[in-house]
């Protein structure tokens, strides 16, 4: 049981709390959220009495023992579908980069970044079933692909064949990684 200053977390009167391995060996990750009611919060409790933490909305994540990450582990689709996400807002966010002139453009920037944040947010979570390796290669493959596809209709990018085969190539190996993948 997690301890402070050699009492057990329930019985101190700090509001500084260290959670072990073996609270959440003991609660469980899905449990845990529930088990931390028994601490003493008060007013004073800073991140824990915030509206979005608290008895009420507390979500714990304690990286390898997240209770999402055993959800994306045991629906490896969900993960691969977060990827997907994921590397179609890097297309949005590369292509709007374009439009943003070196950031001087208010809109196209905002778009670039909130593009960018969902982007990442995405990755990361299928990051948490997929192997990095390949999420990091199908998220980057994506946004290679749909960014050249995008530049030759949008902005007459030249289209010849060794670029058409050079995609190709790239889908190719998404598709493998994919198909490779023990997730």
């Amino acid at each position: 049981m997690a301890i402070f200053q050699g009492q057990p977390i329930s019985e101190t009167s700090s509001n500084i709390y260290v959670i072990i391995a073996e609270d959440i060996r003991h609660f469980g990750t899905t449990a845990l959220p529930q088990s931390l009611g028994f601490l003493p919060l008060g007013s004073d409790a800073g991140l824990f009495s915030s509206p979005f933490c608290g008895i009420h909305g507390l979500r714990v994540s304690f990286g390898e023992f997240s209770a999402e990450s055993s959800f994306l582990k045991e629906n490896g689709d969900m993960a691969w579908t977060l990827l997907l996400v994921a590397g179609f807002f890097e297309i949005v966010w590369a292509t709007l980069l374009k439009f943003t002139d070196g950031f001087t453009r208010v809109w196209p920037s905002i778009g670039t970044v909130v593009a960018m944040g969902i982007s990442m947010v995405c990755l990361a979570f299928a990051l948490r079933a997929i192997p990095m390796g390949t999420a990091y290669a199908v998220w980057t493959g994506i946004g290679a692909v749909g960014t050249v596809i995008l530049g030759i209709v949008l902005f007459d990018e030249p289209k010849n064949a060794v670029r058409l085969v050079c995609l190709a190539m790239i889908i190719a190996g998404i598709a493998g990684l994919k198909l490779s993948s023990t997730s």
